[in-house]
């Protein structure tokens, strides 16, 4: 089975097709290159919905980044509910970032790119 590679470094999907199959292909990612990941596509503050186990849908409740959570295999999302006081670990795949955050990361790499 694949890992992610170099190229997610410069592009990242977020809607991923197949859970079942990128899911696995995460944890066999080496921990140092899935913190790497996770610092520039999923920053702390970052708002979104998970997918919940057994669905394909996003949930309808809004969860905040507050952290990553290393596991022997590899590390996870650390997310706070933003309308309660409820807090759990997510797998990156399962984690949808809401649009305006999504843009802000883009529109953040674009000036980057230009300034270098």
């Amino acid at each position: 089975m694949s890992t992610f590679g170099k190229k997610y470094l410069n592009y990242w999907p977020y809607d991923f097709d197949n859970l079942n199959v990128d899911m696995p292909r995460w944890n066999k990612t080496p921990k140092e290159f899935q913190l790497e990941i996770l610092k520039k596509w999923y920053p702390i503050g970052m708002k979104g919905k998970c997918i919940l186990v057994g669905s394909n849908k996003p949930s309808q409740t809004t969860v905040e980044i507050t952290g990553y959570l290393e596991f022997i295999w590899g590390y996870t999302l650390d997310v706070d509910y933003v309308d309660s006081n409820y807090r759990k670990d997510i797998h990156p795949i399962r984690f949808i970032p809401e649009q305006e955050d999504r843009l802000r990361i883009l529109r953040e790499l674009r000036l980057d790119k230009l300034l270098d």
